[in-house]
């Protein structure tokens, strides 16, 4: 036996080296094709999956003898991580939605129970929810809006202090295609068949106890596990490390469009005056009324285009400033320009709350004739 691994270390030191890598000890080399039993390297995964010695080797041999693309490299150091292989090829793209259209309302649903935790599910007009309890009632769970969701969303549970069986708990949601969610731990891989409802046609779920650890993965420090979703065939689908990169990606870019602290942006528009319309007054249970807006400037008898308002809803009273398009001459004769209707939704009543002209508390408008009375336009 010990001739044969002294043939096998040769075998190996002898492919490394022609490819431009020498003096590595082959053991290392082989721990370091071992840690990357991830999704993203599915050739090696595949070829180390059977965990036979033999096969692990003549793993590392292959790699070692496949020409080099353009681009990567083997490292010797076994804190780097090997990236010989090609990138896996994706069937969604990173920031692919959870489902394409409307959700159909459910109730709440039993889709398994595991170790005496029932994991279920329950679509509402508004949310998607999924939870897992135990005999006790206790539990935990994720909701969110089934529109804004990703393909592949999970979250975990962990053991109670009484659970006879503990167990981290990986569970979530996916679309209809996946059929096998893997989980990456170090160089091993748990794999389970996702879970179809009738309730549920457009979504599949998923859960695994996970008695051991660690999760692999660039954030297996933080308590994120890797996990791997492959359709029927086989084909992987996406990964929870690039599903989370993505939103990464948009809550930076949202960041960005923030203006800075302590900047404060200008508003869009020129001033703007409003008033309630007399023909269509609101009421305590009104969560929307109409408001005749003018243009406070000279503009010829015109106040154009309306751009929206600004509302701030207060316990006393709820404030809504106007602002118009732009002129774009330069000399308009000064006569009292028109009033355009223009209909505020609140998305809540206005109960004993006064409406205010935010335009007439500071700013240009405060000083003139349009705010003498005040700001109020409306009280209950």
């Amino acid at each position: 036996m010990d001739e044969l691994d002294e043939l096998a270390d040769e075998r190996i030191r002898a492919a490394l080296h022609s490819i431009g890598v020498s003096d590595v000890d082959p053991s290392r080399a082989l721990r370091a094709v071992l840690a990357r039993g991830r999704a993203r390297r599915a050739r090696i995964r595949a070829a180390v999956g059977a965990t036979a010695t033999a096969s692990v080797l003549l793993a590392l041999v292959g790699l070692a003898l496949a020409p080099r693309q353009p681009g990567s490299s083997v490292s010797t150091d076994p804190s780097t991580p090997v990236t010989a292989e090609a990138a896996v090829s994706y069937g969604f793209e990173a920031s692919k939605p959870l489902v394409d259209g409307v959700l159909p309302v459910a109730p709440k649903t039993t889709l398994a129970v595991v170790d005496g935790h029932t994991f279920s599910a329950e679509v509402t007009a508004t949310a998607l929810t999924y939870s897992l309890t135990d005999a006790t009632g206790g539990g935990g769970g994720a909701s969110g809006d089934p529109q804004t969701i990703p393909a592949l969303t999970f979250s975990g549970q962990g053991p109670a202090s009484n659970d006879p069986s503990p167990a981290t708990y990986i569970m979530g949601v996916t679309r209809f295609e996946v059929a096998r969610i893997d989980l990456m731990r170090g160089d091993d891989v748990v794999s389970v068949q996702t879970i179809a409802n009738g309730a549920f046609p457009d979504l599949r779920f998923f859960i695994i106890a996970d008695k051991e650890g660690p999760w692999a993965g660039s954030d297996a420090a933080i308590g994120v596990p890797l996990l791997v979703a492959y359709d029927s065939q086989g084909e992987a689908l996406t990964d929870s490390e690039r599903v989370l990169a993505a939103q990464r990606s948009v809550q930076q870019e949202e960041e960005q469009r923030q203006p800075q602290e302590g900047v404060v942006a200008e508003p869009y528009g020129e001033t703007a005056v409003w008033s309630i319309d007399s023909d269509r007054q609101p009421s305590r249970v009104s969560d929307s009324f109409t408001a005749m807006v003018s243009r406070l400037g000279c503009s010829g008898g015109e106040t154009g285009e309306v751009t929206g308002p600004t509302i701030t809803a207060e316990e006393a009273r709820i404030v809504v400033e106007f602002t118009v398009e732009p002129l774009t001459g330069d000399f308009y004769s000064c006569q009292g320009n028109d009033e355009v209707p223009y209909l505020v939704e609140l998305n809540e009543p206005i109960g004993d709350r006064e409406l205010v002209d935010g335009a007439c508390l500071s700013g240009e408008a405060a000083s003139t004739s349009f705010c003498a009375d005040g700001a109020v336009r409306w009280r209950p």
